[in-house]
């Protein structure tokens, strides 16, 4: 057992052994004022923010506002997309298997020419085309 226990103690450098070297006392301090260094650097760049107004109030809660409809409306095409998936499995599933393919072809192109319908639809509205919004 001892010989293991020299063998172990042989590969660990003599300076980790004594602590002369890796026992804290440089790198605290370092640690300490890269800290205060940060927060200190933190609110002098905050310091030169200017209060918030109402008008800056209302900028502010618009985009937050046309950010959660740009969301929304993609949450929203990824549960038609996930809707019309299903719609075709369950189609596929009443058929006989000779069949299947041409339910799984009718329903890709019903969305292809859905998402072609709706993109000619909306290309002019700003909701759905952020380079035109005013």
């Amino acid at each position: 057992m001892k010989k293991m226990a020299d063998q172990v103690v042989g590969v660990i450098p003599q300076t980790a052994r004594t602590g002369k070297i890796g026992d804290g006392k440089i790198f605290m301090p370092k640690a300490l004022l890269a800290v205060l260094f940060i927060l200190f650097g933190m609110g002098l760049a905050w310091a030169g923010d200017e209060p918030p107004t109402p008008e800056s109030n209302k900028t502010a809660i618009d985009l937050v506002q046309s950010h959660a409809d740009y969301v929304w409306t993609l949450v929203a095409a990824a549960l038609a997309f996930f809707m019309q998936a299903g719609f075709a499995m369950v189609e596929a599933g009443f058929t006989r298997a000779k069949n299947a393919i041409n339910i799984m072809m009718k329903n890709l192109m019903d969305f292809s020419m859905g998402s072609a319908a709706f993109a000619a639809e909306t290309r002019g509205q700003p909701a759905f085309n952020p380079l035109k919004q005013s």
